[in-house]
């Protein structure tokens, strides 16, 4: 996974773009519908690199065919941005819309309604979802060049533990999350930019269960990540996080705590940082919204 640092230049698809390619109504000369992409500035997961390697899927069309492009894959090689099978302007209003990975399945329905339907993230644990609209681009008076500016959709989360004294490190068997606000599925509207939450998972059958693939955590004083760039939905509705903990006399505690009423915004990445002492009080920090600010929260504890 890597890091974007900085604002990133719009790289243009330029399938034929200065060439005149055909007739079109009226005896004037229309041109390839081109593309490119660029990302604003972010610390979440996927860069414009990471399109670039693997390309990314496009809908839309104007108001007479507005599936010209139906998920349509464009690609990135020598250079250039393309795709098969190149469309070609007539005069006329388009709509675009655009989703990195390509693999993803989603609905367009003219004139503005794109929708990614029961995405669910336990089947893309550590894949961003990247969503660009370009809308209401009128030919010719736009130009021939459709600029793709890609956001994240989703939230990045962070949880680091550690142990109070070095004496007496705590050992986490397992993590589990679930609640409301860590459903299994749910549907992102990029018109409104909005995600539809489906129904909210438990703790019998939760958002995500890790064990560290048997090996547990061990948790000393300056700390140790126990999930990372881990995708969840950008939502406000109640998370719970339930820790199995091996006490320092070696026994087994189970520990329940909720996070606090923080709204998760898409494309930020926000680290919980917990501690445990030799009582088996467990402390969790307020959230860090990693690279922009503090969320204001106070510290939650588990006894």
């Amino acid at each position: 996974m890597k890091n974007l640092l900085k604002i990133l230049p719009l790289i243009p698809l330029c399938l034929a773009c200065s060439n005149d390619i055909g007739e079109g109504p009226g005896g004037q000369k229309d041109k390839t519908i081109g593309f490119g992409a660029k990302m604003e500035q972010t610390r979440a997961v996927a860069g414009l690199s990471d399109i670039q390697a693997n390309g990314f899927s496009v809908w839309g069309g104007f108001s007479a065919n507005d599936h010209l492009f139906d998920g349509r894959k464009v690609t990135y090689a020598g250079g250039q941005w393309g795709y098969t099978n190149p469309e070609v302007w007539t005069f006329n209003t388009y709509n675009f819309y655009a989703v990195y990975p390509s693999t993803i399945q989603a609905t367009y329905t003219a004139p503005k309604t794109f929708t990614i339907t029961d995405y669910s993230i336990s089947d893309n644990r550590e894949t961003d979802l990247l969503v660009a609209k370009h809308e209401d681009h009128n030919y010719p008076t736009d130009g021939n060049f459709v600029g793709l500016n890609f956001a994240h959709v989703l939230t990045q989360l962070e949880f680091v533990g550690s142990s109070t004294e070095a004496s007496s490190m705590a050992f986490l068997n397992s993590i589990v999350l679930y609640g409301e606000g860590l459903p299994a599925m749910a549907t992102y509207n990029a018109t409104s930019a909005t995600w539809a939450l489906g129904t909210g998972t438990t703790e019998t059958a939760p958002f995500l269960s890790s064990d560290n693939e048997g090996n547990g955590w061990q948790l000393s004083m300056g700390g140790n990540t126990v999930l990372s760039e881990l995708m969840v939905y950008p939502k406000s509705e109640d998370k719970k996080v339930k820790l199995v903990l091996t006490t320092f006399n070696g026994t087994i505690e189970e520990k329940t705590v909720e996070l606090p009423p923080l709204a998760w915004e898409a494309g930020r990445r926000y680290r919980y940082t917990f501690s445990v002492d030799p009582n088996m009080y467990i402390t969790f920090s307020e959230p860090e919204v990693m690279e922009w600010q503090t969320a204001s929260a106070g510290n939650i504890v588990v006894e």
